[in-house]
């Protein structure tokens, strides 16, 4: 595992993608937004789970994400955000299928930091541009944001699970934990 995100549970990765892909990424995400539900994270924010543009984009960065992380990742699944006026995000931690994430700023029209809170109980404050990513360890670190009152951000959340580590059976989410707390496989592999 990289060093600073073992001693941080984050870093910061710049330009994860290029701005002009990142604008159309988040072009497309707005347009399609109308058919999409808020959900109970962040009522006031559209959502979806493996959007297809972003499904392509958690595949594709897979080779990349592992390079940073230091080990193989393979992917879980991916969720975006369309966060608006009154948009929010409640301190939290996020399931198994999330053990090593990337949130990635598509587009946003004012400054929004997200905060995590280091393996040492600090809180840490990180600002992303278009294009960049936080690399952060989803399921093991609390992370939140504040009430946004003003502004639009899009924002895409890439989740991956190392491939030698204890979540790996939860690959392409086949693992998922409901609200009860209970296990539910929602495996589809066939033997061949």
């Amino acid at each position: 595992m990289h060093t600073a995100l073992q001693e941080n549970n984050y870093i910061l990765i710049k330009n994860f993608i290029d701005k002009n892909e990142a604008e159309k990424l988040a072009l497309s995400f707005m347009e399609d937004c109308k058919n999409f539900e808020p959900d109970h994270q962040s009522p006031n924010a559209p959502s979806k789970y493996n959007y297809e543009h972003f499904l392509y984009l958690l595949c594709e960065k897979t080779g990349k994400v592992s390079s940073i992380y230091g080990n193989k990742v393979i992917p879980t699944y991916s969720y975006a955000r369309w966060y608006k006026n009154g948009g929010t995000l409640a301190r939290h931690s996020d399931r198994p299928s999330c053990e090593v994430s990337i949130t990635l700023n598509l587009k946003k029209d004012r400054d929004w930091p997200i905060y995590i809170e280091t393996p040492y109980g600090q809180t840490a404050s990180v600002e992303l541009d278009q294009g960049d990513a936080m690399m952060y360890l989803g399921c093991k670190a609390d992370h939140w944001r504040d009430e946004i009152t003003d502004g639009n951000i899009v924002q895409v959340f890439l989740h991956y699970v190392d491939i030698n580590g204890q979540n790996r059976d939860h690959y392409f989410d086949r693992i998922k934990v409901s609200e009860n707390g209970a296990n539910t496989t929602t495996d589809t592999a066939r033997s061949f």
